[in-house]
């Protein structure tokens, strides 16, 4: 491994180390496995002071934070920068210059989507950040032009595409607020989610389109590949920098300035280029996306280091492309696992046959949807490259549905910290094994954590004391009994929200963290911030028993709780 990767990997450990959390001990490992790796005493030492540095930034900044959130909730009014349009009755996301997210129950006042605007209202903390309610909003400072060209492309999005709006801007602009709760879970059951947020897929597919049509047009190579970083990294900028999107112009553009002077380096070298990220912004290593964003990008280095190893992977024709597009698919999926199951609490199984199918059809719409959007002044070009792309948002629409209907196409899964620490070593053990000449070990270790992960379950939890644990779940109520032997009872599972509920945000991963069944259920009664979290947590723990005070009709909520337990 270059030098430049291993002191990436080496600060990204450290921070996950510093920030804690379900990563904290595979973070640890890894900054051991790269320490050993190196070859020289002075290497060592410069690995170790980066993991240092990573490790000493997260604490500072989780120092940071906490001081800015512990102040804000006082504060008699707030600057804040508005995710999305604030407009009288509407409930907008805002985050502060700290860091601190909000979110805004406006009374009076607007303001634009990306504009800087004084809140006032009446705050509470929340496990997320803070809550204003009955805000009154004041508009200090416009959006800047790449937001209001943001906003503009979103607008005739909306005017061009009609039902399939939605989709359309999150595939272009990376604006997912309108996607509905049926349509995520749709695409999250056939292990499609990575479609719907625009990372280094969409792109390299629009880098790609433009590439070939500079070439069509006779351009010199060189001048393309100018053309292309400069499209890309405004394409990047105006849909306001998502970063996964960066960390593929990142790496787009230091290909393309490696092969300009002729100078080919690692593919692990422009990884750990486009992984630099958490330099400049800390808390991004964070981030779901730009995780998942980055294990994709290794994935395809260890499935194409098995494609040159492995004869069958590398022959030509049709085959060898179906072959080498399972592998990296099938790749994919396993090495992203333990992030998507810690994250989203579940595995899709149909994910890499999915994938395959849905890769072709993608790679037509995202081109046509970019060129759409270069053509939204032009109203009727745009509008025939709208009705043109419909078949295929239709066509990526139907192969999520027909995935996700599949028996058994997903599993709900709970895990703990250890578990998840497990499921990553496993992982790495993987992909050290498919880019080193001499895997035995390295299969060896995998195996041995897969076992592990297979027993785990099988050891018994005990304690000394019968403990109650009261969780926060805002308004309703979820508690859970701990018997000696580590079995759980659950009162209740708090309120549920358009497009999710308590019990899988709070109640699911605070019993998994803690480990040991859920035997029974018992609900209070059918209002919906007692059972909104219900039907997630039976569907996941699946207990023994449901103790139902047997109210006669009730809430939705309700309803879905009873079918799920039947």
């Amino acid at each position: 491994m270059p030098l430049v990767a291993a002191a990436t990997l080496a600060y990204a450990a450290g921070l996950l180390t510093g920030f804690g959390g379900a990563f904290m001990w595979t973070a640890s490992a890894a900054i051991i496995l790269v320490w050993r790796g190196a070859r020289r005493p002075r290497e060592r030492l410069a690995l170790t002071a980066v993991a240092v540095a990573g490790l000493s930034t997260a604490v500072l900044a989780r120092v940071e934070e906490a001081g800015c959130r512990d102040r804000l909730p006082s504060a008699g009014g707030w600057d804040v920068t508005f995710d999305g349009d604030a407009t009288p009755g509407a409930f907008v996301p805002a985050h502060h210059s700290c860091g601190v997210a909000f979110r805004v129950a406006v009374e009076t006042g607007r303001a634009e989507s990306g504009a800087l605007a004084h809140v006032a209202g009446e705050a509470a903390p929340t496990q997320r950040g803070v809550l204003i309610s009955r805000a009154a909003v004041r508009q200090l400072r416009g959006p800047h032009i790449l937001a209001r060209w943001r906003a503009a492309v979103g607008r005739g999005i909306d005017a061009h595409f009609g039902a399939d709006a939605p989709l359309v801007r999150a595939l272009l602009i990376a604006d997912m607020q309108e996607l509905s709760p049926t349509l995520r879970s749709r695409f999250a059951a056939a292990g499609l989610s990575h479609m719907l947020s625009v990372s280094g897929l969409h792109v390299g597919l629009i880098a790609i389109a433009v590439s070939l049509l500079g070439q069509l047009a006779r351009v010199r190579k060189r001048n393309v590949d100018v053309l292309v970083v400069a499209i890309t990294i405004l394409y990047v900028a105006v849909i306001g920098a998502p970063l996964p999107a960066v960390r593929a112009a990142v790496m787009l553009t230091a290909y393309s300035v490696s092969r300009a002077v002729q100078r080919p380096t690692s593919a692990w070298a422009v990884l750990a280029i486009g992984a630099m990220i958490p330099l400049s912004d800390a808390r991004a290593v964070l981030d779901v996306g730009f995780q998942l964003s980055i294990v994709g990008m290794v994935a395809l280095v260890a499935a194409g280091a098995l494609s040159r190893r492995w004869a069958w992977l590398s022959q030509g024709g049709w085959r060898g492309t179906l072959y080498r597009g399972l592998a990296a698919s099938t790749t994919a999926t396993l090495l992203t696992a333990p992030l998507i199951a810690a994250t989203f609490g579940r595995v899709s199984l149909v994910a890499p046959v999915s994938n395959l199918i849905a890769a072709p059809i993608i790679a037509v719409l995202q081109p046509m949807l970019f060129l759409g959007a270069i053509l939204l002044p032009i109203g009727a070009a745009a509008q025939f490259v709208a009705d043109a792309s419909h078949p295929l948002i239709a066509a990526i629409d139907w192969v999520a549905s027909i995935a996700a209907g599949l028996p058994g196409a997903s599993l709900p899964v709970m895990a703990d910290h250890l578990t998840i620490g497990l499921a990553c070593a496993a992982s790495a053990a993987f992909v050290v094994a498919a880019v080193t000449r001499f895997p035995g070990r390295s299969l060896l270790a995998g195996g041995a954590c897969m076992a592990a992960l297979a027993w785990r379950p099988l050891i018994p939890v005990r304690s000394a004391f019968t403990e109650l644990h009261v969780l926060d779940v805002g308004q309703g109520d979820a508690i859970a009994l701990r018997t000696t032997r580590g079995r759980w009872v659950l009162f209740d599972a708090g309120r549920d929200w358009q497009g999710g509920d308590e019990g899988q945000r709070d109640v699911i991963p605070y019993l998994a963290a803690r480990g040991g069944p859920l035997v029974a259920f018992v609900l209070s009664h059918p209002h919906a911030d007692h059972v909104g979290g219900a039907a997630s947590t039976l569907r996941a723990l699946t207990p023994i028993w449901y103790f139902d005070p047997g109210y006669a009709g009730g809430t939705t909520p309700y309803r879905l709780s009873l079918e799920q337990a039947r």
